[in-house]
């Protein structure tokens, strides 16, 4: 055994979760972390590493669609992106339903691709030119809150352990 959580998306990358969510908060920043996997590594360090899924209430331009999102890091290099199509938003999240997601992440030598499943069907693809190396370290994942501030994307401002809490059941 190498680790118990490995982050290398050239092997391949993947969480899937089940997630029964009654409604969006409209305070602060509607960001609620659904895990938080970063190797401990300040975010201006070379070795720094995170895979962060989250979801968001105030979506895309306040509009409320895709608001499940994933931020992933490798030292300086930054993915930030939504992962459904234009038809999930957060009425079709907050359903009060259980529902299957799964989120499969691989690159290649030129390009991050990105899989987004609901309930056992894919629903999105997104590729990105950006590749990611190998994130080592002690890697400690949090579910239902953040470790702390990520690299490039605003939660609370200077985030804290245990911000942006998750309101909803998770198995």
């Amino acid at each position: 055994r190498e680790s118990n959580l490995k982050y290398k998306s050239s092997k391949g990358v993947t969480t899937e979760f089940w997630l029964k969510k009654e409604g969006f908060s409209v305070g602060d920043t509607c960001k609620e972390v659904i895990m938080d996997l970063w190797n401990g590594e300040a975010s201006s360090s070379a070795q720094y590493g995170r895979f962060l899924l989250y979801l968001t209430g105030a979506g895309v331009a306040e509009t409320g669609l895709n608001p499940l999102r994933l931020h992933m890091a490798s030292g300086s290099t930054v993915i930030d992106t939504s992962l459904f199509s234009s038809g999930i938003s957060t009425s079709s999240i907050a359903d009060s339903n259980w529902h299957h997601y799964a989120v499969a992440v691989s690159s290649d030598s030129s390009n991050t691709t990105i899989k987004a499943y609901i309930d056992g069907d894919l629903d999105n693809t997104t590729t990105s030119t950006t590749t990611l190396n190998e994130v080592t370290g002690s890697m400690i994942a949090y579910l239902g809150a953040l470790q702390t501030t990520p690299s490039g994307n605003t939660f609370f401002g200077a985030s804290k352990e245990g911000d942006a809490p998750l309101s909803a059941s998770m198995d």
